[in-house]
């Protein structure tokens, strides 16, 4: 950050996801396919965002972590249309509570509150045309988010019961993606995309981007090997 003369910049490991994948029904040409998924992250990226009591000039790193556990269960189907395709994804994401170290009481300077983000309910929906060896992608992604808890431990079997809504942080998000494809060789494709947030962009966690209502604008490409 030129303005602050403050580096903002960070190498850091995400969050380890497991996941099984059922496919429930399956017919060929045209294509169809239905399947259902559950995923599970695990909390294990950076959550110490360093000293936030002196501003800008000493903050040394981002969290990278809600630093609280995820379940995602969903039902996905595509269907061939000539030489194209659709495909339809919904999800719900149960987020579950934690200690996360980045969570301050500001009374004490106490780090390690325990917080609990917003379930969500995701709707994804992408068309596809192949021309050739190029392959390209349009989204729409709807995200409904449920509000971020925070507040104190309690024992027993509901540790969330003493935790609070933090006001507005709930709401709903819409996200739109285009992307290609290019298929190099059998086992290799290169790609990119751009996704861009047509509502819901917002500051209120920076830098958690994984409980915004969008991630903002972002470019990705990807080299990808298959064995």
């Amino acid at each position: 950050n030129s303005d602050l003369g403050t580096d903002t910049s960070m190498f850091g490991l995400g969050d380890p996801i497991l996941g099984v994948t059922y496919q429930l029904y399956k017919s060929s040409t045209p294509m169809t396919s239905i399947v259902t998924y559950a995923k599970y992250k695990a909390p294990f990226a950076n959550e110490m965002p360093g000293n936030y009591v002196g501003g800008p000039n000493t903050f040394s790193n981002f969290v990278l972590t809600t630093g609280t556990p995820d379940l995602h269960v969903g039902l996905a189907s595509k269907k061939q249309v000539g030489p194209g395709a659709i495909t339809v994804d919904m999800r719900h994401v149960k987020r579950f509570s934690a200690l996360a170290n980045y969570a301050i009481e500001t009374d004490m300077n106490q780090f390690s509150t325990r917080v609990k983000p917003g379930d969500l309910n995701v709707l994804d929906v992408q068309g596809e045309m192949q021309l050739g060896p190029i392959n390209l992608q349009a989204a729409g992604t709807y995200t409904q988010r449920g509000f971020f808890k925070i507040g104190p431990t309690s024992g027993g079997w509901l540790p969330n019961k003493n935790l609070e809504d933090i006001e507005q942080s709930n709401g709903w998000a819409l996200d739109a993606r285009v992307g290609a494809t290019v298929n190099l060789f059998q086992e290799m494709d290169i790609s990119a995309n751009a996704q861009l947030p047509l509502r819901g962009e917002d500051l209120m966690f920076f830098p958690l981007e994984d409980v915004h209502p969008t991630y903002g604008l972002v470019y990705t490409g990807e080299l990808v090997y298959r064995f």
